[in-house]
């Protein structure tokens, strides 16, 4: 009996439409049938099915209710003006059945349609506030009257300085805001959890806590993150807006290297190579240190001409992607992730582009120390990708006279301790990876001090896990 209840309880917000639309209908008949005596036949038919299946709805809510997980104020709202558009309904079918033979009725008749109508557009209003926020109808109409909604006013303002930024205010709370709390706040307490208050948040819902600090697959909040959409326990909910593999990944590193610290800053983390690139988005810069003005966002900011025509189509003529960094810029990003056998000799054809190229991406190829000669000509270059090259101490110290340079990508090559005094000389430098390299800790330590404004990473961390790494592909059984 308690597994029918809470399966009528579920129909509702099936239920609920077809006295919506009936009973809509029922009205644009009944005013209708005034100069198409034709139509006045299907009025008190229309408006019967609506009446019966508006009783009908009030019951199935009625059982959804003693589901919990609504603040109790907005549910009575809703509640109590369904029950008044149901009561309506019939009374509205007993006038356009009786009135002819019942005078009072008849008089009334037209009003009471009429409520009808008022309270099932209220009804529906208060229904839609339950599930979908208080904003759900008066944000699109603010924006028609080209206002925004006071939630939208209250927008948080753009971080400025990432690596000062609090991990959760900042960057996990308004995920949250968006995607989440529609189910978990004050109003509507979805599981029994809310989400819009920290002390809440940490007690957990009607299952225990949600947040293991440091172990982020532990948690349940985790879990039903990245459990299949379909599944019934999925959050959010299939049909909702869903979080990005990106937004959990960011979830996962709070959970797991910021130990679901309210307070924690970016700086104060240990990042990733997967984190990092969502930290500088979410920011609006560098996911470093700020060591002053953003040279990349200056450099950016200036105009070069157009490059070399004939050298872009030899370039991608070589499977090298070279891509404008942004609408209308004359700035290019380079990328030989498809062109695996790129060479110390086709990288001196990038010196034709040195003005025009930003970002270098050359890792996972053939280019030796030899290519960063050429390299070291680019004079406006800020983002330097050589991992997994034959790249060795030899070649780092070409790199001196790159005065734009704040992200360097040195992941698996053979740089070793003996890079230390080059690479402290890249004073502007925000971002340094150095993990699978042959420096140790005391190298990477003494580079750290000569680099007290760029963040050294040398790996020794947890790496988050993405939807996309949670599932197990098995052969399809063969059959005979």
């Amino acid at each position: 009996m308690e597994a029918f209840a809470e399966l009528l309880g579920r129909l509702h917000p099936l239920i609920v439409h077809l006295p919506i639309g009936i009973l809509l209908l029922g009205v644009f008949l009944y005013f209708f049938s005034r100069r198409t005596p034709a139509l006045q036949p299907a009025v008190p038919v229309t408006l019967f099915w609506g009446a019966v299946t508006a009783v009908f709805a009030c019951v199935a809510g009625y059982f959804l209710k003693l589901s919990g997980g609504y603040e109790e104020q907005a549910l009575a709202l809703h509640q109590n003006t369904g029950i008044a558009t149901a009561v309506l309904a019939v009374l509205a079918w007993l006038a356009v059945r009786n009135g002819e033979n019942v005078a009072w009725i008849g008089k009334l008749r037209t009003g009471i349609i009429s409520l009808t109508a008022l309270f099932l557009f209220v009804a529906g209003h208060f229904g839609g506030n339950l599930t979908h926020g208080e904003d759900f109808l008066t944000q699109p109409v603010m924006a028609l009257l080209g206002k925004e909604a006071p939630a939208q006013q209250a927008a948080a303002p753009k971080i400025t300085d990432i690596n000062k930024a609090v991990v959760y205010a900042d960057l996990v709370e308004p995920i949250f805001k968006q995607k989440c709390w529609q189910c978990h706040n004050a109003k509507k307490i979805k599981g029994e959890l809310r989400m819009d208050e920290i002390e809440l948040f940490l007690k957990g819902g009607k299952h225990g806590k949600v947040l293991v600090p440091g172990h982020a697959d532990q948690s349940e909040l985790v879990k039903r993150l990245l459990l299949p959409e379909e599944d019934d326990h999925h959050m959010p909910p299939k049909g909702k807006t869903q979080l990005t593999d990106e937004e959990v990944a960011l979830v996962q590193w709070w959970i797991a290297n910021g130990k679901a610290d309210f307070k924690a800053v970016v700086a104060s983390v240990p990042a990733d190579e997967k984190i990092k690139p969502f930290l500088a988005k979410y920011g609006g810069g560098s996911s470093a240190a700020d060591s002053g003005p953003d040279l990349e966002q200056q450099v950016l900011a200036g105009k070069v001409s157009a490059g070399d025509a004939s050298l872009i189509k030899k370039l991608t003529a070589q499977n090298v992607l070279v891509l404008p960094v942004a609408n209308e810029s004359n700035f290019l990003a380079v990328n030989t992730v498809n062109a695996a056998e790129f060479s110390d000799a086709q990288a001196d054809w990038l010196t034709g582009l040195s003005d025009q190229i930003v970002w270098l991406k050359l890792g996972d190829t053939k280019v030796s120390d030899q290519a960063l000669k050429s390299v070291a000509r680019l004079k406006n270059l800020t983002r330097l990708s050589l991992e997994h090259t034959t790249v060795s101490d030899a070649g780092v110290g070409s790199l001196k006279d790159l005065h734009q340079l704040q992200n360097l990508n040195l992941v698996g090559t053979k740089v070793s301790d003996q890079s230390v005094e080059a690479l402290g000389q890249l004073k502007q430098l925000r971002t340094l990876y150095l993990w699978q390299t042959q420096f140790t800790p005391a190298g990477v330590e003494k580079l750290r001090k000569l680099l007290p404004h760029t963040q050294v990473d040398f790996g020794g961390y947890d790496l988050p896990k993405l939807t996309s790494d949670t599932l197990i592909y098995k052969d399809k059984p063969k059959t005979t």
